[in-house]
């Protein structure tokens, strides 16, 4: 592929380039022909990817007119015709110079300095043959010799009038082609920004229009073909008044003054439009038109809020993963599945710890919401002021430290699903005074802005205070009580509902066996009944904490009643019964204690405790294997196996 190509008028200008091409390792293709000769070869050229062409003379001058490529004029010197006369002179004094303008001036000088007779003829860019013909014959007779093109010494030489060709030098063929290069890699560049431009604006999901200076359209992309219904090509060069009548483009041709964010009714559409002035030195050359479908803006809003929703803001838990075990809590089920149906606000009122998240969870679940995002804020958590900018949001600048940009609300990213406000009692007065705006408004303002954002959010709020004692105590505003709750669910202390605690611990017994690769444990009747009697003021959540270390720590496979004495940190009363009645080895269990080094791994662990065992029972394995929870077997294989010896 050659990107030059150079159009010689006769072969020793062709020579003469070859031999530049290959000092300058530039390829270029050469092809040989004068005047309409040359136009078909530049055609090819062209079709075969040449981006700019080199001649001379006439040629060059005809190639301009009749091809659709920069064309670069191999530059007739001074010293290029000078040479020519000088070898003329041997033929006489007299000499005719053929040539356009280019070539023929600075004549007499020329003359003056040869001290030869020069007689010009000067052809224009619209003489043909003829009219050439005609001029050259008014030499017969007047002149030894001529100088000139090939075209002009070949109509000469038709006269009898010997002639001589000028003929370019190496420095100027270098120069055009130096030229070609400069012009060749310019339009390259302007070529390929066009083409980023027009892939912008082709691709951009903005309608965009451009009209020139008397009001005609030069420029429809794609995206105006689609929000206007209209294909470009009906359109291009007409007036835009005539095709889109209802946009302003007429006041910011005239004043030059952008309007931004008009909105505009266009069927059955509703566009926004920001229509800007096209200034080249200060003067409107032309106007540009930015436009947006308003449904567009609410489906990209949607991605992003579906992206936010995929990125952790998720409720995990369903209504199937609550645990119930009694009439009561499979009714309060229930119930919060007849909620999960509606709109309106919900309080969750329980202690700590009673899974109140597992139920806003299920209500959001089981909602028509169920798709959109879940966010959760636990508000004792946080300072105020941070409490405050989180759950609203905050613009640049509004305070020190703001992040650059401003930053999204949890109401915001909670917009179309559900908000859980867990410890909404613990909320400072001028956070509970903005909560309530955004319930009764439906709409959110950041801090440090005066523009409202409309959001759409189900409120899920949770207590373990007693909201109304609040109220009272002037803590807590009775109009934001009465907008939060519009239903209600009470969830019961685990203490209340003693019949569910086996499933619980037998869930927790499963899920941290699993997560720390032990085999499955069981535990007994005893230790059943122990945990059933615990009082549990840490709810669910205690429970599960108690387990999780029994699973981590117990060595035997199952977990016994004298197990779990060391891990309630507030051993009741009435458990003592129980203890009496398992009291067989409570002696021995009592004074039980060792201390893990948490550094070394559990079969080492392991290793302590039942050598720790068979100290207290004296090497009795049978008692030791009872303590244990194992089989004598079990035991006896693996003291066999630690090389274990006793006395």
């Amino acid at each position: 592929m050659y990107s030059i190509g150079l159009i010689s008028p006769y072969p020793k200008l062709a020579d003469i380039a070859k031999d530049i091409i290959d000092i300058i390792d530039e390829p270029i293709d050469i092809k040989i022909g004068d005047m309409n000769e040359a136009i078909p070869i530049a055609n090819k050229m062209i079709s075969e990817g040449v981006e700019v062409i080199i001649s001379r003379g006439g040629t060059a001058l005809s190639l301009r007119e009749f091809v659709d490529v920069p064309v670069i004029e191999i530059q007739i010197t001074s010293i290029d015709i000078m040479k020519s006369i000088k070898k003329a002179k041997k033929k006489g004094n007299n000499i005719g110079l053929l040539g356009y303008d280019n070539v023929v001036y600075n004549i007499e000088s020329i003359a003056e300095i040869l001290d030869v007779n020069l007689v010009p003829v000067i052809f224009s860019k619209a003489d043909r043959v003829e009219q050439k013909t005609e001029k050259v014959k008014q030499l017969i007779g007047k002149v030894d010799i001529v100088v000139g093109d090939h075209i002009s010494i070949q109509i000469a030489q038709q006269y009898g009038i010997e002639g001589l060709l000028i003929e370019s030098g190496k420095d100027s063929i270098l120069e055009s082609i130096i030229e070609a290069k400069k012009i060749r890699d310019a339009t390259n560049r302007e070529r390929e920004r066009f083409e980023e431009l027009k892939t912008i604006l082709d691709y951009s999901h903005d309608g965009i229009i451009s009209i020139n200076n008397k009001g005609q359209i030069k420029f429809f992309n794609p995206a105006a073909e689609k929000i206007f219904n209209i294909n470009k090509d009906s359109v291009i060069g007409y007036s835009i008044h005539d095709v889109l009548p209802h946009v302003n483009f007429k006041d910011v041709m005239k004043n030059g003054q952008s309007k931004i964010d008009e909105f505009y009714n266009i069927g059955e559409k509703i566009i926004i439009a920001s229509t800007l002035p096209i200034k080249l030195r200060d003067k409107v050359a032309g106007v540009l038109s930015v436009f947006q479908d308003i449904s567009k803006i609410q489906n990209t809003e949607e991605k992003i809020r579906k992206k936010v929703y995929l990125k952790g803001h998720v409720a995990r838990y369903r209504f199937e993963d609550i645990i119930t075990g009694n009439e009561k809590m499979n009714k309060l089920v229930e119930v919060a599945k007849l909620y999960a149906n509606t709109s309106s606000n919900i309080l969750l009122i329980g202690e700590t710890g009673t899974g109140k998240e597992f139920f806003a969870q299920g209500i959001h679940n089981a909602s028509n919401r169920r798709n959109k995002p879940f966010v959760a804020v636990n508000c004792a958590a946080l300072p105020d002021n941070l409490l405050e900018s989180e759950l609203f949001g905050y613009e640049e600048g509004a305070f020190t430290g703001a992040k650059k940009g401003g930053k999204q609300g949890l109401f915001e990213l909670a917009h179309g699903g559900t908000i859980f406000l867990d410890e909404i009692g613990e909320i400072a007065p001028h956070i509970q005074t903005r909560l309530l705006r955004v319930l009764q408004e439906k709409q959110v303002m950041r801090l440090g802005s005066d523009r409202v954002i409309p959001v759409d959010v189900r409120v899920i709020a949770a207590t373990n205070k007693d909201l109304k004692k609040a109220i009272d105590d002037n803590l807590f505003r009775e109009d934001l009580y009465y907008r939060l709750n519009v239903l209600t669910l009470k969830i019961p202390p685990l203490r209340e509902r003693q019949d569910s605690i086996p499933l619980f611990v037998n869930a927790f017994i499963d899920r941290y066996c699993r997560q720390n690769n032990i085999d499955k444990k069981t535990i007994s009747d005893e230790a059943m009944k122990a945990l059933q009697a615990y009082k549990w003021y840490g709810n669910v959540r205690e429970l599960e904490n108690v387990i999780e270390r029994l699973v981590i720590i117990v060595p035997t496979k199952r977990i016994e009643l004298y197990h779990i004495k060391n891990f309630i940190d507030d051993w009741s009363e009435e458990l003592q019964p129980l203890m009496q009645e398992n009291n067989e080895y409570a002696d021995i269990s009592d004074t039980f204690k060792i201390r893990i080094d948490v550094h070394r791994s559990l079969k080492e662990i392991e290793s302590d405790i039942i050598r720790e065992v068979l100290q207290l029972t004296a090497g009795d394995r049978t008692k030791a294997a009872k303590i244990l929870g194992i089989g004598r077997t079990t035991l006896w294989r693996w003291l066999n196996e630690a090389g274990y010896v006793s006395e």
